[in-house]
């Protein structure tokens, strides 16, 4: 265990564990045997892991990529939100249909090819968000659902006109 005094910096370094090879800690549940590790890896990644699975869980790479063995979920339980407002569709795929999308790279992962809108741009059209230099999974997804639900309004408008056209036409014709 090794400890700091007081420093003007505001990040404290209050626990280190060092090893000259891939250093490991377990935190072991004493009543059920569970026990969970994190653990450097060889290639400097940041595995969390649980005895009994045979797999890593959670592993943190020096690129900034978090991998999961399971799947991402992000609180969206009802009872804690507030300020709830129900949306345009057809404007939320208006603005989609003018959000430039592209393709590019992290300078960090260079030949690694993604798609998608630049957080600037992404925040200028819809703010969301808490800053213009990140987009939210939660909030990608929720503009995709709002847009395809602006497509289906759109189409079923569409084909209403067409069925009062269509009948305005046949009744001319029965005429």
């Amino acid at each position: 265990l090794h400890v700091l005094g007081a420093s003007t910096d505001p990040v404290q370094e209050v626990l280190r564990l060092e090893s000259n090879t891939a250093p490991q800690q377990a935190f072991i549940n004493s009543g059920t045997g569970a026990k969970w590790f994190f653990a450097v890896t060889a290639n400097d990644t940041f595995k969390v892991s649980f005895d009994g699975t045979g797999a890593v869980e959670a592993r943190f790479r020096q690129n900034g990529d978090l991998v999961l063995r399971g799947v991402l979920m992000q609180n969206s339980d009802r009872r804690n939100k507030r300020n709830i407002k129900e949306i345009d569709a057809v404007d939320v795929l208006n603005k989609v249909a003018e959000l430039p999308v592209s393709t590019w790279e992290y300078k960090s992962t260079e030949g690694v090819m993604h798609m998608g809108p630049m957080a600037q741009d992404f925040h200028d059209v819809f703010g969301l968000g808490r800053s213009p230099t990140n987009i939210s999974s939660i909030d990608t997804g929720g503009v995709a659902l709002a847009a395809i639900k602006g497509l289906k309004q759109e189409k079923d408008d569409e084909f209403s006109r067409l069925q009062v056209e269509t009948a305005s036409l046949a009744a001319e014709n029965a005429e």
